[in-house]
């Protein structure tokens, strides 16, 4: 997580539970993404506008 790729220490991470907050909120963060863009697949394969 302290990796530059993942811009964490810009957050000043000090303690393994702000570590375990910030993943967790990653992951949550990519299943919402993930939904979202499984439903708006589903609705452009079925034809359907969406607006």
């Amino acid at each position: 997580m302290k990796d530059p790729l993942f811009f964490a220490y810009s957050l000043f991470v000090k303690n393994p539970e702000r570590v375990e907050t910030i993943m967790m909120l990653m992951a949550l963060c990519l299943l919402v993404y993930n939904l979202g863009q499984r439903q708006l697949r589903i609705s452009i394969k079925d034809g359907k506008s969406y607006s």
